[in-house]
């Protein structure tokens, strides 16, 4: 979460540096990343399977009116039922007691309004050795939201214990054998 809300000041600093030490910044940022993801067991990246399996409309919000039979989307698609999933997901982030969420929400909003209607297939990506990038659209952004607020949508957790955040996803062989290493 923390990387994905300090992307957004990489602009500010962009901006004010040279194009040499940009690209520094930028490599340097890069670095730490690559760092954490290594550090936390180097969860795979399975862009396609995150493409085939995460929606892009979090479900219907309540209390929902009923639209107009001659309303467009019609009445049977799911959009019909929540036009912008975006609404949903900030509200249930304002009422979450985890800043986290609100502010991961905010990084992933900024994104995709800057990049929410890029195609798939594009060549930048298509020339990357990352299996699956050529998939990759605007509309990661929104499925990074929702599934950023399923997993942090907690009920009824004490959110000052320390063991409040999971590490489910990392270190997959160790937390089953009890090695409690990250905590």
């Amino acid at each position: 979460v923390h990387f994905v809300t300090s992307a957004i000041s990489l602009y500010q600093f962009i901006e004010i540096l040279k194009p040499a030490s940009q690209d520094v910044f930028l490599r340097s940022y890069f670095a730490v990343c690559l760092t954490w993801w290594i550090g936390r067991g180097r969860p795979g990246f399975d862009i396609a399977g995150f493409f085939k399996e995460v929606s892009t409309n979090p479900g219907p919000v309540s209390p929902f009116q009923a639209p107009h039979k001659d309303a467009l989307p019609t009445a049977d698609s799911p959009k019909a039922s929540n036009p912008n999933p975006w609404f949903q997901l900030i509200q249930e982030a304002l009422v979450n007691p985890d800043e986290h969420l609100a502010k991961a929400l905010r990084a992933l909003t900024h994104f995709a309004e800057l990049y929410g209607t890029r195609a798939a297939g594009r060549e930048d990506l298509k020339q990357t050795e990352l299996p699956g990038a050529e998939l990759i659209d605007g509309t990661l952004f929104i499925r990074a939201a929702i599934l950023t607020n399923e997993r942090l949508k907690k009920k009824d957790v004490d959110v000052s214990l320390a063991r409040y955040w999971d590490r489910k996803g990392f270190y997959a062989n160790s937390l089953e054998s009890g090695d409690k290493r990250g905590f």
